[in-house]
């Protein structure tokens, strides 16, 4: 693997890590009605994503065809990805939750990679793949207990399988079917549908309380408008890291080094217990990447 693309890497480990702190601070922090908060934060970082790219983009946006169904069928993609991890947070544990998210991100694009795009891997792949699910299991090992789920729960962690890989899987393809090019406008189509179907669904199940719920408050507002600049620099370092390294690689060491990393947050900044199955589980990432690393 090219320095580029180790610096790329680690640029994004950091950037989607900190994504996720700032949405759990705008969550701790928001003012308006539980229900609200999710259609609030994907429609206000969704449309802060895709103005942000497409003023990067010196403010053109030409989608072909292909770019822009890709972009649709994408936005309603990650629409669905939300409102399941709203829901299956509500209804059960959040560490299958969390754990099943990897997974969709992991297994779908490689399914992809090689049904699709006929880009067979080889045994170091498959194997630092198997350690990242692995060591995935792993970290969430404490919280993996379904004794007690509402009903439906279920199937939310199944939409968020499912959603959470297919996210992966069309952003990767757009790139393929368009030779690496119209990323801008990819971003800004999947981003600003997401945005307007967020916004639309909270007009429809909030009302007349609808604008009242992006009072959010000065802490979560102030994380919320971050977040949208944050989002927007992920998913297009996201999109240029898709042209040097193969789907199934990226996204599987982005995802072991987000959950390598919060473990480590957790535990010096948070004072989280550091338990034997968290360090077995950091261990076996460390060898997973090294292992996709020296495999690409």
């Amino acid at each position: 693997m090219s320095l580029d693309a180790v610096l790329l890497l680690i640029f994004m480990v950091i950037v989607f890590t900190t994504q996720g702190s700032l949405s759990k601070v705008f969550s701790m922090h928001y003012q308006g009605p539980a229900l609200a908060a999710t259609p609030v934060y994907a429609s206000v970082t969704g449309a802060a994503c895709a103005l942000a790219t497409w003023c990067m983009a010196g403010f053109a946006y030409a989608p072909s065809t292909q770019t822009l169904w890709l972009g649709l069928a994408n936005g309603v993609t990650l629409f669905l990805y939300n409102v399941a991890a709203v829901n299956a947070a509500r209804t059960g544990p959040y560490s299958l939750q969390s754990l099943m998210a990897t997974l969709g991100s992991i297994v779908l694009p490689l399914l992809a990679s090689l049904l699709l795009w006929r880009e067979p891997l080889v045994l170091l792949h498959y194997i630092g793949i198997a350690l990242m699910l692995l060591a995935a299991a792993l970290f969430h090992l404490k919280g993996l207990n379904v004794q007690e789920v509402k009903k439906g729960y279920r199937g939310w962690v199944v939409l968020l399988l499912v959603s959470n890989g297919v996210f992966g899987v069309l952003m990767a393809s757009q790139q393929r079917v368009m030779d690496f090019t119209q990323r801008n406008e990819m971003i800004i189509t999947t981003y600003g549908t997401s945005a307007a179907i967020s916004a639309a669904f909270l007009l429809l199940t909030q009302k007349a309380q609808a604008a009242r719920a992006y009072q959010t408050g000065r802490t979560s507002g102030i994380a919320l408008l971050v977040n949208g600049a944050v989002v927007a620099t992920g998913v297009n370092l996201l999109m240029r890291a898709l042209q040097l390294i193969p789907a199934p690689i990226l996204y599987t060491i982005n995802n072991g080094g987000v959950l390598m990393l919060a473990v480590l947050l957790g535990t010096v900044i948070w004072k989280e217990k550091f338990t034997f199955h968290k360090g077995l589980g950091l261990a076996l990432a460390v060898v997973a990447i090294a292992l996709l690393g020296q495999a690409n």
